[in-house]
């Protein structure tokens, strides 16, 4: 999906949002990132409560792939707007449609009124992935670091088959960091990884590689995991939420992103009371 738009093409949509301050900040906790990781390795080993979350998601039902179990508990913020920060790829910047045809960008525009309301922030970047550069030389971890902070309520890491041919050791490695380094970043965020949609060619088993690596570093981190493969989002290489080069979604596929992700968002969202009237 996005993973190959930087074969397909060069088009920047969405844009990932700069935070050199975040950057500087985060490069001083290279170490921590490193020792986290271990500890998060550790505990799925010895803690009950992370073991539990690991067999409640493995035994859920297939309709939902993991149990919902989002890490940490998002905050209730009676004077802001809840911010929902989106890292991906291709597939969240509106890719062969357009940004505000993207799901976030749907998204944000359908929640921004609500009660609470909620704004989307979309780090996104196309051909992006844990491991692989995408525009710009963006990465996940680089999405995480110039976009997420305190003030960050729901983390979502969608994707990515950019990924593709990657070690699955180094692969599961760089998914541990980047969920290590958003928990530093915004330590009181719900934070959910998607794994990526399925493909219909020689790459589907390389997808389902990336798949049981996101998988197994999200039930380490206590994390929720949705799993768009097994729960057949796209069904067939000719369904209409694909678009003409069959890999990014059509305006409809966004939609259908859309409707996904914001059950998803709404469920995680905190208890909030309305926020005052100015």
């Amino acid at each position: 999906m996005g993973g190959h738009a930087g074969a397909h093409g060069n088009a920047s949509c969405g844009g990932s949002l700069s935070g050199d301050p975040v950057k500087s900040r985060l490069k001083g906790w290279a170490g921590a990132v490193a020792c986290a990781s271990a500890a998060l390795c550790t505990l799925a080993a010895c803690s009950p409560g992370v073991e539990s979350v690991a067999q409640n998601q493995r035994t859920a039902a297939p309709a939902q792939a993991a149990a919902p179990t989002p890490s940490g508990t998002a905050q209730p913020a009676t004077s802001r707007p809840l911010r929902v920060v989106v890292i991906g790829d291709s597939l969240s910047t509106g890719y062969g449609t357009s940004p505000a045809q993207a799901w976030p960008g749907l998204l944000g525009e359908d929640l921004q009124s609500g009660q609470p309301p909620i704004q989307v922030i979309t780090a996104a970047a196309n051909g992006a992935g844990y491991l692989a550069a995408g525009d710009g030389g963006e990465t996940f971890m680089s999405e995480i670091e110039g976009s997420v902070d305190e003030s960050a309520d729901i983390v979502i890491l969608f994707g990515s088959d950019n990924d593709f041919g990657a070690d699955p050791a180094d692969l599961r490695t760089a998914i541990s960091d980047t969920l290590v380094a958003s928990k530093i970043l915004a330590p009181h965020a719900a934070r959910i990884v998607v794994g990526p949609l399925a493909a219909f060619d020689p790459d589907e088993d390389d997808l389902q590689v990336i798949r049981d690596q996101e998988q197994g570093a999200a039930l380490d981190a206590g994390v929720m995991f949705v799993d768009p493969i097994l729960e057949q989002w796209v069904s067939s290489p000719d369904s209409p939420l694909l678009g003409p080069d069959g890999e990014h979604p059509s305006i409809e596929g966004q939609q259908f992103l859309y409707d996904k992700l914001k059950s998803i968002v709404v469920w995680a969202a905190p208890a909030q009371q309305p926020l005052p009237s100015t």
